[in-house]
């Protein structure tokens, strides 16, 4: 029989990854109309036309694709973002009246990117996720040897895609400059100078 002995440096960054995460989401995104990537995205999205609790619709759009995980991925793999997912839920709601007060789009793109890059980058660099598109990349790529970061960005395409549809061509731009900033900082997190 196999033992699974927990990783306390993957748990702990996961714990502060997804916290910083959500301060960016709560703290910047919502209260500025900007999306995010995935399935944080896509509930923000629909938090803005349904105005449903962002982080109870983590959960419910993760359901589908964990089941899907189940089949296909490592359980291991699995347990940390089901964690992961759960911690990003967990601190989404803890923080849903947080706001950084900025005013400056500057600001409001370099910090909400930055705190987003460095959550997400904290996670990856611990082989952590907070599930979603990342479960759906990992499946994708583990039986079609696409690129994880190709089917993320295709995936982050449609949903600026939506912004654009939505809200309008300011705010997609500002979407896709945060995304670019937090893509950034996370692959700098997780490769270094490399």
């Amino acid at each position: 029989m196999k033992t699974h002995k927990l990783n306390i440096a993957r748990i702990i960054s996961i714990i502060l990854g997804t916290l910083l995460i959500a301060l960016a989401t709560n703290g910047i995104n919502i209260p500025n109309k900007l999306l995010t990537g995935g399935v944080s995205g896509i509930s923000i999205l629909l938090h803005f036309l349904f105005n449903f609790k962002v982080s109870l619709l983590v959960i419910l759009l993760n359901i589908p694709i964990f089941i899907l995980g189940f089949l296909f991925l490592k359980k291991t793999y699995l347990a940390y973002s089901l964690f992961g997912m759960l911690m990003l839920s967990f601190w989404l709601e803890v923080t849903h009246e947080f706001v950084i007060p900025v005013g400056n789009i500057l600001s409001i793109v370099l910090i909400g990117g930055a705190l987003h890059g460095i959550g997400t980058g904290l996670i990856f660099k611990y082989d952590g996720s907070t599930g979603g598109t990342d479960i759906i990349a990992k499946i994708i790529n583990k039986y079609f040897s696409i690129n994880m970061a190709t089917i993320t960005f295709v995936i982050n395409l449609l949903i600026i895609a939506l912004s654009i549809y939505f809200f309008d061509i300011d705010i997609a731009v500002l979407t896709i400059t945060t995304m670019f900033i937090s893509s950034t900082i996370t692959n700098f997190a997780v490769d270094g100078l490399n």
